[in-house]
């Protein structure tokens, strides 16, 4: 998820308008007060949020949180940073090319940082079975007696699952399931 907790409208609805363009994959949530962030912080856990440079402070939460990557948003490059986090600035007073680059470098962090995470990500063999399962269309009570675990047990996986993957609809965790060779398409 990226997160884009900007207070200018168009500095917002431009940023997102480019991180569509660039990465169609990710979900992306446009905040414009410090409560939604907080709110959005506590219910999910994002890896990339863009900040303005002036609410900073507001913000210092986000740096507690090591999967995320701040990124501050500078109408000019300033001599304050030091070269590692030069990384973490998008100067908007370029020219589009060195944008997008700039961009490309932060979405580049992203994926590398969501790598890391990846662990944290990976479903466990019980979930893979659950997942094949949702996957081919069976409801929690099926899934529980075909595995011999409650349906509580199986509701619980479901959660996890949809909090590991960001997928919450049973299509697709289909799709997924498919992409991922975990059912096949025959098996459907």
């Amino acid at each position: 998820m990226i997160v884009i907790a900007i207070k200018d409208f168009i500095i917002r609805k431009g940023l997102e308008s480019i991180l569509r363009k660039n990465n169609m994959q990710h979900k992306i949530i446009c905040i414009k007060s410090s409560l939604e962030l907080k709110q959005l912080l506590l219910d999910e856990r994002p890896r990339l949020v863009y900040v303005d440079n002036n609410r900073l402070e507001e913000f210092s939460l986000l740096q507690k949180e090591k999967a995320i990557i701040l990124v501050e948003i500078f109408k000019e490059k300033t001599s304050v940073h030091s070269a590692n986090t030069m990384n973490h600035i998008l100067c908007i007073d370029g020219e589009e090319v060195e944008i997008n680059r700039q961009i490309k470098q932060h979405l580049d962090l992203y994926e590398n940082s969501a790598e890391r995470k990846k662990s944290d990500s990976e479903l466990s063999d019980r979930e893979t079975d659950i997942l094949r399962e949702v996957a081919l269309g069976k409801t929690n009570k099926e899934i529980a007696d075909y595995l011999f675990i409650s349906a509580h047990t199986v509701i619980t996986h479901r959660k996890n699952i949809t909090r590991k993957l960001g997928i919450k609809t049973v299509s697709g965790l289909t799709v997924y399931a498919i992409l991922n060779k975990i059912i096949q398409m025959e098996e459907m």
